[in-house]
């Protein structure tokens, strides 16, 4: 195969790579997400309701509180976990 040949069932994101600066979300809500293996790549968080409570492991150590961030704010954090209550905490993954 040539340099910059494709496989003829490659999609035009397999091609040329994605865009943008994310390429998937994860929506955690009432529950743990992590971040490692095969669900590697969370590069940012976006709480997306009040009264959220809960945590964002960073990737190089320390925990920041989710109550003391501003909804509807992006952080670009490297994540490793984040847990919260009953509300929506949007990670994307680069």
């Amino acid at each position: 195969m040539a340099i910059n040949d494709h496989p003829s069932d490659y999609d035009q994101f397999q091609k040329h790579g994605h865009p943008g600066k994310y390429k998937r979300v994860h929506v955690i809500n009432n529950a743990t997400g992590s971040f490692t293996a095969s669900t590697y790549g969370a590069g940012a968080l976006i709480v997306g309701e009040a009264s959220t409570t809960g945590h964002a492991d960073l990737s190089g150590g320390g925990r920041v509180n989710l109550a003391h961030l501003t909804v509807g704010t992006q952080y670009d954090f490297a994540l490793t976990e984040v847990a919260c209550n009953a509300k929506a905490v949007y990670v994307l993954i680069r």
